[in-house]
C-alpha cells in the first residue's frame, strides 16, 4: 500500500471509525485517539497478506479492539465512563441522496445512544462489527445468553425509537 493509498483510506474511513468507536466507549476524544492509533499501527506493520478491499475492515477491527482494551482497562481501574461528547459529523456532499442517508444515519446514531451502554456495545459488536454472539460473549466475558438478551433489548428499543421518529416525520410531511 502506497502512502497516497493509505492517505485516501484514512480520509475516507476515519470519521466512520471514530463514530463507531465513540459509540462503544462514550468518549469522542478518546475514540479519535484510538482510531488514530489503529491507523498508525497498521501503517507501521503493513500486513502483506491483506488485499486492498479488506484493509478498511482490518483497520476498523483494530480500532474496535483498541476500544475494547480501553474499556477493559477502565473497568479494571474502576474509572467511571464519561458522558458521550457529541461532535458534528463530516459535512455531507450536496446531493439529496447523501443528505437523506446522513439524516438517517444520525437518527440511528441517536437511537443507539439511547440504549444502555452494555446493550449498545453488544449491539454494535454484533451488527456493525459482525461478530458472532459467541465471539462477543468471549470478548466481553459474558454469557451467550446475556448477549442474546442485550440484542433483543436493543432491537426492541431501536424499533420503538425509530418508529416514533418515522411517525413524527410522517406527521410533519402531511
Amino acid at each position: 500500500m502506497s502512502e497516497k493509498e493509505f492517505e485516501t483510506c484514512f480520509n475516507k474511513h476515519y470519521e466512520t471509525f471514530c463514530l463507531r468507536v465513540a459509540l462503544i466507549i462514550n468518549d469522542r476524544d478518546v475514540a479519535e485517539d484510538l482510531v488514530q492509533e489503529a491507523f498508525v499501527k497498521f501503517w507501521e506493520n503493513k500486513p502483506a497478506v491483506l488485499n486492498q478491499e479488506s484493509i478498511p475492515a482490518y483497520i476498523s477491527k483494530m480500532a474496535v479492539n483498541n476500544a475494547l482494551m480501553y474499556l477493559r482497562t477502565r473497568r479494571q481501574t474502576g474509572i467511571k465512563y464519561e458522558e458521550l461528547k457529541l461532535s458534528t459529523p463530516l459535512e455531507a456532499d450536496s446531493t439529496e441522496a447523501q443528505l437523506d442517508a446522513k439524516e438517517t444515519e444520525n437518527l440511528v446514531t441517536k437511537a443507539l445512544l439511547g440504549l444502555p451502554p452494555a446493550c449498545r456495545q453488544v449491539f454494535i459488536l454484533s451488527r456493525y462489527e459482525e461478530m458472532s454472539y459467541k465471539e462477543i460473549a468471549e470478548e466481553l466475558d459474558i454469557s451467550v445468553k446475556t448477549v442474546e438478551n442485550h440484542i433483543g433489548t436493543a432491537l426492541k428499543r431501536l424499533r420503538a425509537a425509530l418508529l416514533s421518529l418515522l411517525l413524527l416525520a410522517w406527521q410533519n410531511f402531511i
